[in-house]
């Protein structure tokens, strides 16, 4: 649901003063060329570089094209329209699904619950260059799926309307008009996008047609096929071999890939130097610092905060979320408060899997002895 920033349409000329080995200039002049913007290069002496030039008018440096003119804009529109489609055809297989069991069948048809998941919401981040853990990132976070549930539970009503309330909606939470967001002791701390007010007048007059929306569900193979980061989760890694029954391949972020290759530093030493890192890009001293805490991998972004994160989404997720753990040195005393810090801040699941590290670094090889010796030297230089 990202789209081209509609500022774009507003550019009729693009000037813009650079000098050699600029890393902001390259950036700039990369997401130009990405977004098929024509520019006219100018190099002369100026207090900082890039300066970018739109319609005549001085806008400043990369930040100011980025956040003003360059920079996604996820359509909150567009999400709730697929939500809602999602929503009408689950009703449909509920209605004409077999299933393997009279109890099951019995069960779906009466409460009518669905699970709606996601996957790709770290690549969401990585494409607005803004950390997994970002101001920016949490509230988009927390936006996406507070629309999912709203639009997820607003077509609900709507086919309530035609169709009537689910069989057992009487008592129901819902059917006091008590959303998910409103059954926890701690009130929903932000505010929100979405008038649920006046849903809630709907809601006690029509009803609702499902019981359940929002189930945060594991998405790993899918989303290997289409190419996305799993579920909600930060990267796995940049660069990794995945194993699979059928066999194994690797798996590069190729948004860190396509940036890399516009600066011209995607190359073979780039390759055998994430290949090394294990997919890390922290301790590689030709990668810009700007893009080292948009590109961190899960074993680099703090638990805490990735908890923090599913807390805030837990008030609009009726079901659960499967969350994993990522833990470099795991110890018991460790495990007990993250437990409790995750119960303490409302998660319904604490964890799906805990995962963790090898202490030691297995031998590779898949780089020359004598080249991954040389890679090794040149990163204690830089340090």
């Amino acid at each position: 649901c990202l789209f081209p920033n509609p500022m774009i349409k507003k550019i009729d000329s693009v000037e813009i003063i650079t000098k050699e080995g600029c890393f902001f200039c390259d950036l700039a002049k990369y997401f130009l060329k990405e977004n098929k913007i024509q520019f006219h290069e100018i190099q002369t002496k100026v207090k900082s570089y890039p300066q970018l030039i739109i319609n005549d008018e001085c806008i400043g440096g990369f930040h100011e094209l980025w956040k003003n003119y360059l920079c996604p804009v996820f359509n909150f529109d567009e999400l709730g329209r697929i939500t809602e489609c999602i929503v009408e055809n689950i009703n449909e297989i509920i209605d004409k699904n077999l299933y393997p069991l009279e109890e099951c069948k019995e069960s779906n048809l009466k409460h009518r619950p669905m699970g709606i998941g996601v996957q790709g919401l770290a690549d969401v981040f990585m494409k607005i260059l803004e950390p997994y853990d970002s101001k920016i990132s949490k509230e988009l976070n927390r936006h996406i799926f507070e629309c999912m549930y709203y639009h997820s539970l607003k077509k609900s009503i709507e086919i309530a309307k035609k169709k009537g309330y689910y069989s057992s909606f009487k008592n129901s939470p819902l059917s006091k008009g008590i959303f998910h967001f409103e059954l926890y002791e701690k009130k929903y701390p932000y505010s929100f996008f979405y008038p649920w007010d006046e849903l809630r007048t709907e809601l006690l007059q029509y009803g609702s047609r499902n019981s359940l929306f929002i189930a945060l569900m594991p998405t790993a193979s899918t989303s290997s096929i289409l190419g996305n980061t799993e579920s909600f989760e930060p990267l796995t890694s940049n660069f990794y071999l995945r194993r699979t029954l059928t066999g194994e391949y690797y798996v590069i972020n190729r948004i860190l890939q396509n940036i890399l290759k516009g600066l011209h530093l995607w190359d073979e030493n780039m390759n055998q130097q994430l290949t090394l890192e294990k997919g890390s890009i922290q301790k590689n001293h030709r990668i810009p610092e700007y893009l080292k805490p948009v590109f961190r991998n899960v074993w680099e972004i703090p638990q805490k905060h990735c908890i923090d994160m599913a807390s805030d989404r837990q008030y609009f997720i009726d079901q659960s979320q499967s969350m994993n753990i990522y833990l470099n040195n795991p110890s018991i005393d460790l495990l007990t408060k993250i437990h409790f810090y995750g119960w303490k801040k409302g998660l319904k699941t604490g964890s799906y899997y805990i995962r963790s590290r090898s202490l030691t670094n297995s031998q590779n090889f898949f780089i020359n002895a004598k080249k991954e010796q040389e890679l090794q030297e040149c990163e204690n230089c830089s340090a």
